[in-house]
This record gives C-alpha cells, structure tokens and sequence, in this order.
C-alpha cells in the first residue's frame, strides 16, 4: 500500500480528521511553550491559533487533507501559499502524524512521512535524495520519521532512510542511514550512538 493509499484508507482527507491533527498540534506547541493543554478560555485559544507556526501548519494539514482526496492542483497551491507566507516547503503529499511542532518554521523543508509529536527545529530539511529544487516525487522517496523524533536545526535527514522514534539529531547533523530507535545523532556526519534504553542497560 503507497504512502497516499494509506492516507485515504485513514481518512486523511477527512475534516475532522484535519481538526484532531490541528488540535493535537496546538496541544503539543502548548505542552512545550509550558501552557499547559488545551483547557484554555476562547480568547486563549484564538490567540494560540493566530500564531506563526499554527498558521503553518493548518496550511499544511489542509494542503495533505487535498492531496489525499485527489485534489493535487489545489494541494499545490495551499502549499504554495504556505512557502510563499511562512518560508517552510511542507510539500502536500508528506504525512505527517499529529503534534507536529515547528518552534521556528522558516527554512524548513519536508518531504516523507512522520509519526506523532516529531519536532523540527529552524531549516531542518527532511527530503527525497538528490537536489532539493527536483520534483520530490511520492512521500515514500523521502525519509520515514518515527514518534517523537527530533530534528535540529540546519539537520538534514536525506534519502528513504528509517529514523526510529525518540531518535534526537543534532543541529547540523546529516543523516543518511537509517538509525535505531532513542539514537543520538552528533553533527560529525551520522554515527548512531546506542540507544539511550540500551546505554542504560550496560
């Protein structure tokens, strides 16, 4: 099953899908901003919404909500709004689970797919390899992004590679291997430490 057969199969294209996502996006910018959750008044709220990174990614859930009910032109084009406002290329075929986190969004570029709560940092590049101005193609060309990974910034994970959850690349790193789950990754090219779990057990 593709990447795009998969978004469908889960609703992906689905408004209240798209809500959930957003919702779980606001939590975790929240969660991180030391906020708390979502029990917030109206007006809280509002303000939460009209912030930068929201704004980004409502776009993109929009943008990923179009491309998976076959509306390519229109997904391409909310995307092109997106870059053209907010200096981020999310491109509209890239799934990316909720909680998704752009502290600071300009530079940013992905193509692939994510897991829940993944954070990127200022111009992380996530890509299909290859130069990044070429047609990415499908999501599955880029990377595969477990839960809760981070990317820091000016990091680049390139090429179908698995980055495992809880996986933490530093800035300036440049990943192009895949990398075990709770791997930290050093910005001297990309050497998988062990894990966190596995230092711990000796």
């Amino acid at each position: 099953m593709t990447a795009e057969e998969t978004c469908l199969r889960y609703g992906h294209h689905r408004p209240g899908h798209l809500w959930r996502h957003l919702m779980a996006d606001m939590k975790h910018y929240l969660e991180a901003s030391g906020q708390g959750g979502l029990r917030l008044g109206a007006m809280k709220k509002a303000s939460v919404f009209l912030r930068p990174e929201i704004q980004c990614l409502t776009l993109h859930r929009i943008a990923h909500a179009l491309h998976a009910g076959g509306h390519p032109w229109w997904a391409r084009r909310v995307a092109g709004l997106n870059r053209l406002v907010h200096r981020v290329t999310l491109t509209p075929q890239s799934c990316i689970g909720p909680g998704l986190r752009l502290p600071h969004p300009a530079g940013v570029a992905f193509h692939g797919r994510a897991g829940e709560g993944v954070t990127l940092f200022s111009r992380a590049v996530c890509w299909a390899a290859g130069p990044l101005l070429d047609a990415p193609g499908p999501a599955a060309a880029g990377p595969v992004l477990g839960d809760r990974v981070t990317i820091g910034g000016q990091a680049a994970v390139l090429g179908a590679v698995a980055v495992g959850a809880d996986t933490v690349v530093s800035p300036k790193s440049i990943v192009t291997a895949d990398t075990p789950a709770g791997a930290l990754v050093f910005a001297a090219g990309h050497r998988p430490r062990r894990s966190r779990r596995e230092a711990a057990a000796g």
